[in-house]
């Protein structure tokens, strides 16, 4: 009723954007190129995960806990006027886990979950330019943000009287 696991894992992600806004020329036609509101940006992201978790089993009771090394590479490529600027990025992060499953009886159960875990910011939070596509909401991107580490939580409450035919299932999921 004791278990341990290892696990590893690799995620590669390469996204490419090229903005590109044109005013009005002379004619009237949308060909003049706005370098303000234009750039090319090329992301590279590549994250692995190697944990160790131990799982200990009871009757009506499993809990498991483990921890996670969450190595991640950022490259940003951004071209702006034609001069394309390089931003290496590296973080490392420990991520912890955690599950509790109670079993209280056959058919009323309560489910704990625990999870860090290291992200990507978009490619529109890296963009370095202007988005005044929402004139109310104009963003400006950051090439130089880093992967970012999240929290997150899971409750699950579930409760079946066959008798009476009626069940109660209450989820929370927070996230920070």
């Amino acid at each position: 009723n004791f278990f341990a696991e290892a696990s590893y894992g690799y995620n590669y992600s390469h996204t490419d954007s090229e903005k590109e806004t044109f005013d009005k020329d002379m004619s009237g036609a949308y060909t003049v190129k706005n370098e303000r509101y234009s750039n090319v940006i090329e992301n590279t992201f590549v994250n692995q995960r190697m944990g160790l978790s131990l799982m200990k089993q009871e009757e009506g009771c499993n809990v498991t806990v483990g921890l996670n090394y969450q190595p991640a590479r950022t490259e940003n490529i951004t071209t702006i006027d034609g001069v394309s600027r390089l931003i290496p990025q590296n973080v490392r992060n420990w991520a912890p886990h955690a599950r509790v499953d109670l079993n209280f009886t056959d058919d009323m159960m309560l489910r704990i979950r625990y999870r860090g875990n290291t992200s990507q910011p978009s490619i529109n939070q890296l963009q370095p330019i202007e988005d005044n596509s929402n004139p109310l909401s104009i963003t400006l991107g950051n090439p130089n943000l880093k992967p970012y580490f999240s929290h997150n939580m899971f409750l699950m409450f579930f409760n079946n009287n066959r008798e009476k035919f009626s069940s109660l299932n209450a989820n929370v999921d927070m996230r920070y």
